[in-house]
């Protein structure tokens, strides 16, 4: 059995591939709010590839993502993660994925709108002094920033893209399924670091390598 564990980010994308490709993964997805709290999620992930006793192979699907994958073991299972800094780099090309990093942009997607912080901000706005208030105070908070949004042109991304012009500079940039397609595929594993069992991930945070194997 092969086994990924998630960023629920991608659900709607794996959903997506599975109507095009069907693939014999099972899928562990774990909330966007994760984020939040690094040493958490780093203990989840760890629990969870523990528990992977029946698995072949564990893809797992997160960046550096606040250092959360630092020292993950692969004790049951070699373990394949993507070496990217942050998830969004699976969703675009790697011309406009080293772009976004260098810039450390802010970006969204179909799936990163719920959990916004300032999605939650704007409604409580809204909710205290009406629509017309509260679109003034986020352009002034916020006029500024750019978002960089990662579109697959479905119509829920046109409303999210339109919802946040209300109050941030958005940019739109397209985005593709290749990666995430190419990671199902057993003999395409390019990309990602291959973690045999009984060692670790080890962070780098270049640019280039991102993270290697380490032995425990």
């Amino acid at each position: 059995m092969k086994q990924i564990i998630a960023c629920e980010i991608f659900r709607p994308f794996f959903d997506e591939i599975k109507q095009q490709l069907p693939y014999a993964y099972t899928i562990t997805y774990l909330t966007i709010a994760s984020h939040n709290h690094p040493a958490l999620l780093h203990d989840k992930l760890q629990s969870l590839c523990d528990e992977a006793y029946d698995s072949d192979e564990i893809i797992l699907l997160y960046g550096i993502c606040g250092n959360a994958i630092e020292g993950l073991c692969a004790r049951t299972c070699d373990m394949y993660v993507p070496r990217v800094h942050d998830c969004f780099a699976l969703l675009c090309d790697d011309n406009c994925a080293e772009d976004l990093q260098v810039k450390n942009a802010c970006w969204r997607c179909l799936s990163n709108m719920d959990g916004n912080d300032q999605n939650k901000e704007y409604a409580s706005y809204i909710e205290s002094y009406g629509k017309e208030m509260a679109d003034y105070v986020m352009h002034m908070l916020y006029h500024e920033q750019t978002l960089l949004y990662v579109t697959f042109h479905t119509q829920k991304d046109n409303e999210n893209i339109a919802n946040l012009k209300e109050t941030h500079k958005v940019e739109v940039i397209e985005g593709t399924l290749d990666k995430l397609k190419n990671i199902l595929l057993p003999k395409d594993r390019q990309g990602l670091l291959h973690v045999r069992k009984g060692n670790k991930i080890c962070c780098l945070y270049d640019m280039v390598e991102v993270m290697k194997e380490k032995s425990i």
